[in-house]
């Protein structure tokens, strides 16, 4: 392969790399990123809400179901009083008409507690979709200023990726391949000089896998500990 055509590209690539990495890291692209996880949390703490109020008005739906049918005792209960004769029959219908009404209490403030359960859930409701409007809002401006940001980047690079294109069908394919994986796993420079017995990026010793393969000016091999390509001057 020509080195030199390798290096070259490396060389230019690393100012476009570098500029890249800038627009990258850019306020406007990490806002966007902030309000879109923050979107996504409050979505599912939305679904989490929805969950429980389901749950909420099924408990609700059996407790006044179970206090219908309660209540429905009550008649029965009143119509006692008319066959009712001795103290010992009033004693026990007080002990009927206690539990009945202790009974349509606590019913009552079962279903008073979920009430204020889905009152309360009702209100976080409209927090959580007032903060997911607000947070959409603020991620449109940010994607809009990270796009035009985008866009002037594009035309400002635009010549130096022409470059990089017409400089690419120099160079073979595998190791044009190889510099690209590298470059995506963000380890550049990707090719580095072999520094007599050491990687030039990681600084490792890798004089034992190499030497053998490193014989002459333009020679390459893998770095076994970082994966770069070195290569002999």
């Amino acid at each position: 392969m020509s080195l030199q055509k390798m290096l070259e590209y490396q060389k230019i690539d690393i100012a476009y790399y570098r500029q890249e990495k800038e627009l990258k890291e850019s306020e406007e692209r990490k806002r966007a990123a902030l309000c879109y996880n923050k979107f996504v949390e409050c979505n599912n703490a939305l679904k989490e809400l929805a969950a429980q109020l389901n749950g909420y008005f099924k408990a609700l739906q059996k407790l006044e179901a179970k206090l219908a049918e309660t209540k429905s005792t009550e008649d029965e209960l009143r119509s006692k009083l008319e066959s009712l004769h001795s103290e010992e029959d009033f004693e026990q219908y007080e002990i009927q008409l206690n539990e009945y009404e202790k009974s349509v209490t606590e019913l009552n403030k079962e279903i008073s507690k979920v009430l204020k359960s889905i009152s309360d859930a009702s209100v976080q409701n409209r927090s959580l979709n007032d903060k997911m409007d607000a947070l959409n809002r603020e991620y449109l401006l940010s994607t809009q200023s990270y796009n035009k940001k985008k866009a002037e980047f594009d035309e400002r690079t635009k010549p130096i990726r022409e470059t990089l294109e017409t400089l690419a069908k120099e160079i073979e394919a595998e190791y044009l391949k190889k510099y690209l994986e590298l470059r995506k796993n963000k380890k550049m420079p990707a090719f580095v000089c072999y520094m007599e017995k050491n990687c030039g990026a990681c600084g490792m010793d890798i004089s034992i896998e190499v030497d053998k393969k490193l014989q002459k000016t333009g020679d390459v091999a893998e770095c076994p500990h970082c994966g770069r390509i070195v290569y002999k001057l």
